[in-house]
C-alpha cells in the first residue's frame, strides 16, 4: 500500500512538472536512483520508467515510445486493497482503499457503505478469495474465487463487470456460450456445473426489473409472475396488471404468416386438461366476456363466449353482425354458423339416447312439465302496424335463396299497445310453374282459419270445393244412417229423419209465388197444404173456379180431312169456288198437275208429261233438252239416262 501511495504522489507530482519550464529537478526513481528532470522531461531512469514528450500524456512503462493517452500504463496496475475477514466494508475503507479481499468464509450479503467523497467516478474491487462460500455485496453474488468492479455514480455503488469473463452476461450479448442440455425431468433436473444459464442456485426467486421496479419474477418454485410477486396456486404463468396502463393481460399482433396460424395453440394427452378457462367475480352490470374475436374490416362480425351485457344479461354464446355496440345487416355476414349436428338442452343430458339419424337440430329439457322445451322467435322493436310481419320460418334448397314455403307470423290488425297484438298465422307454398310463394292457408287473431281467404269470417272458412272422405261429424256425431242434416239458423245444426223435417214446415202463397216457410225448411213426403188462389193471390183452384176455367177452352172434337180449323173454334169445309186460283190461298194436287207444261227440242225423242198422274217421261237426249217448264223459257238442260 505505500508502493502505491509513492506511485500516486509521484504521479501527481509529474503532473505538476508539465507546468514547469526552464529549470531542472531531481526525482527518486522506483530504484532508489536520483535522477534529474530536465525542461520538457522525456524519462525518468534508463529504461524509461515515466514518459512525456511535451505532449501532456504520461507514460508509464512505455520505454521510448511516446505515451498514447493521458496516463498510458504499460503493465500491470495493483491497487490497494485491505483483507476483510469480518464486518463490513465500511466508510473508512473505501475511503482510504481502492478494494477489499474477503477472507471472512461467511455465506451472506456483505454491507457495502458510500464514500464520504461523493464526487462520481470512484472505482473499487471486491474479491472473494473464500474457497467455498459465496457472498452478495452491492446486489452481486460472488462465487468463490471471484471478483467485481464496482464504481461510484454518486449516489449508490453500481457494479461494472466481473473479473471471469466465463460468469458474465455482457449487455452487447455473449458468444461461445455452453447451452443447457434439455433436462431429462423438466423441473427436476439440475443443471451442468459448466453450462451457461441466467438465474439462482439456491431457494431465491430471480426478479427482472426496470426503473428500479419489479417487472418479472421467476419463483424458486419454477413458476412466473408477471406484476405480481405470487402466483396463483397450480399455475405456471400469472399475470396481474395492477395498474390501468396495464389493464390487457397479454396482447399478439401476429403478422407475416404465410400459412395457418394459431394466436394460442394449446395441445395436451392428457383427460384432466381443457382448454381456456375465464372467471369473473364482479357483481357489477358490464359487458364482461369470456373470450372475443371482432373482425373489422369487410363484413364485420363479433363472437363472444360467456357474454355478458350492461344489462346484466349472460349469454354462453353472443354472435353479432357488427361490432358489439353496433348492429349491421350484410347478406355475408352471419352471428354463428354451425356445420354438423346440434343439440340445445339446459341440463347435462345423455345425447347417447339422442342419436336420431337425419336430425340436424334437436331441442331438449328434462326440467319437467313447468319448463317446457321452448324456440321463441322474437322481433327486437315494438311492431304495432297493421301487415308487420313478426318472424319467417321459410324452407328452401340450393335452387334459390328466395323461400320455396313458408311460415310467417303478422300483425293482422292495427296494436294499440303492449296490451293489444292481435297476431296471424299464415302458410304459404309455392305452386307448380312458379317459384314465387303463395298463401294458402291463415289461422287469423280472431281464431278464424281460412284457406284460399286473406280474411276469414269464419271458424272455417273455404273458398273452393270441400271433399269428405270420411263422416261429417256434428260434435263428434256423425249421425244415424239416413239421416239429414238440417240448419237450426245461427245455431249448429242438427241430424234428423226426412218425416220429421215438415212437423214445422208450412207454406202460403202469394202474387208472386208459393213460399215455404218454418224452422224446418225441407221437403219430405207427406201432403203440402196449399192456399185457395182468389183474385189477389195465386194458390189452389177450387170447383167452381175449374168449371169456369173448363168453360173457357171447350173440348176439341176430330174434323175430317177435308176441313181446317177456324178463328171461331170450329171445324170448316173448304169453299173452293170462291177462292180464286191464281191467289194460291190452298193446294191440291189436281191443281199442281195442271198447272206444270213441258217443251222439248231435238230428234233424239220427245219428252211426255201427264197431268193426271203427275209422271214426266224425259227420253236419253242426245242432241236438245227441255227449253219450257211449267212456262219457263229459256231452258236448255240435256239428261243422261
Amino acid at each position: 500500500m505505500r508502493f502505491f501511495s509513492k506511485v500516486l504522489i509521484l504521479f501527481l507530482f509529474l503532473l505538476a512538472l508539465t507546468q514547469v519550464s526552464a529549470q531542472t529537478v531531481r526525482v527518486i526513481d522506483n530504484k532508489g536512483t536520483i535522477n534529474d528532470i530536465y525542461q520538457y522531461w522525456t524519462k525518468i531512469g534508463s529504461t524509461g520508467d515515466i514518459h512525456n514528450t511535451n505532449t501532456g500524456n504520461v507514460g508509464i512503462g512505455t520505454g521510448a515510445t511516446a505515451p498514447a493517452a493521458t496516463l498510458h500504463n504499460a503493465g500491470s496496475t495493483i491497487l490497494g486493497s485491505k483483507e476483510l475477514t469480518s464486518g463490513s466494508i465500511d466508510v473508512a475503507t473505501v475511503n482510504t482503499y481502492s478494494g477489499v479481499v474477503v477472507k471472512n468464509n461467511t455465506t451472506g450479503t456483505l454491507p457495502f457503505d458510500e464514500p464520504t467523497d461523493k464526487t462520481p467516478g470512484r472505482i473499487f474491487q471486491v474479491s472473494n478469495s473464500n474457497t467455498s462460500a459465496s457472498i452478495t455485496v452491492g446486489g452481486v453474488t460472488l462465487a468463490p474465487g471471484s471478483s467485481t468492479l464496482f464504481r461510484w455514480d454518486g449516489s449508490k455503488w453500481s457494479p461494472m463487470t466481473a473479473a471471469t469473463a466465463t460468469n458474465d452476461w455482457l449487455l452487447t450479448g455473449n458468444s461461445g456460450i455452453s447451452t443447457p442440455a434439455v433436462p431429462a425431468t423438466y423441473g427436476t433436473t439440475l443443471l451442468g456445473s459448466t453450462e451457461n444459464w441466467i438465474g439462482t442456485t439456491d431457494a431465491n426467486d430471480f426478479v427482472v426489473g426496470t426503473q428500479n421496479i419489479e417487472r418479472l419474477r421467476f419463483k424458486s418454485d419454477g413458476s412466473i409472475g408477471i406484476g405480481t410477486a405470487s402466483t396463483a396456486a397450480n399455475t405456471l404463468l400469472t399475470i396481474n396488471p395492477t395498474t390501468n396502463n396495464f389493464r390487457n393481460g397479454i396482447s399478439l399482433n401476429l403478422k407475416g404468416a404465410t400459412a395457418n396460424a394459431n394466436a394460442i395453440n394449446i395441445s395436451s394427452d392428457n383427460s384432466y386438461v381443457n382448454g381456456l378457462s375465464f372467471i369473473n367475480t364482479s357483481g357489477t352490470n358490464a359487458n364482461l366476456w369470456g373470450t372475443g374475436a371482432v373482425l373489422s374490416n369487410n363484413n364485420i362480425v363479433s363472437g363472444y363466449t360467456a357474454y355478458r351485457n350492461s344489462s346484466g344479461f349472460s349469454f354462453g354464446l353472443y354472435g353479432i353482425t357488427g361490432l358489439n355496440t353496433a348492429y349491421a345487416f350484410n347478406s355475408n355476414t352471419w352471428a354463428a354458423f354451425l356445420q354438423g349436428r346440434v343439440i340445445i338442452s339446459p341440463d347435462n343430458i345423455n345425447i347417447s339416447n339422442d342419436n336420431i339419424a337425419g336430425v340436424d337440430l334437436l331441442i331438449k329439457n328434462t326440467t319437467g312439465n313447468s319448463n317446457p322445451t321452448t324456440l321463441m322467435f322474437r322481433h327486437n322493436s315494438s311492431l304495432g302496424s297493421l301487415g308487420n310481419v313478426l318472424a319467417n320460418i321459410n324452407f328452401g334448397d340450393n335452387y334459390t335463396n328466395a323461400p320455396q314455403a313458408q311460415i310467417q307470423a303478422v300483425r293482422d290488425a292495427t296494436s294499440t299497445g303492449s296490451s293489444d297484438l292481435p297476431t296471424a298465422l299464415t302458410f304459404s307454398t309455392t305452386p307448380a310453374g312458379s317459384a314465387t310463394i303463395k298463401e294458402r292457408m291463415r289461422i287469423s287473431n280472431a281464431g278464424n282459419v281460412g284457406i284460399g281467404i286473406a280474411n276469414p269470417a269464419y271458424k272455417l272458412d273455404v273458398a273452393g270445393d270441400v271433399n269428405f272422405t270420411g263422416a261429417l261429424r256434428l260434435g263428434g256425431n256423425a249421425g244415424a244412417s239416413g239421416q239429414i242434416l238440417q240448419s237450426t239458423g245461427s245455431g249448429a245444426p242438427n241430424w234428423v229423419s226426412p218425416n220429421s223435417a215438415l212437423t214445422k214446415a208450412s207454406i202460403t202463397s202469394s202474387t208472386t209465388g208459393v213460399t215455404i216457410t218454418g224452422t224446418n225448411n225441407v221437403l219430405s213426403a207427406g201432403t203440402i197444404d196449399i192456399a185457395t188462389a182468389s183474385g189477389t193471390q195465386q194458390g189452389l183452384l177450387s170447383a167452381a173456379n175449374w168449371d169456369t176455367f173448363n168453360s173457357k177452352e171447350p173440348a176439341i172434337t176430330a174434323g175430317t180431312t177435308a176441313q181446317y180449323w177456324r178463328g171461331d173454334k170450329t171445324w170448316q169445309t173448304l169453299n173452293t169456288s170462291v177462292v180464286p186460283e191464281n191467289t194460291n190461298l190452298y193446294y191440291t194436287d189436281a191443281r199442281a198437275r195442271a198447272a206444270i207444261s213441258l217443251t222439248t227440242t231435238g230428234t233424239s225423242g220427245v219428252a211426255s208429261y201427264n197431268s193426271a198422274t203427275g209422271v214426266l217421261n224425259i227420253p236419253n237426249y242426245a242432241d236438245g233438252g227441255i227449253t219450257s217448264l211449267n212456262g219457263l223459257t229459256g231452258l236448255t238442260q240435256t239428261f243422261a239416262i
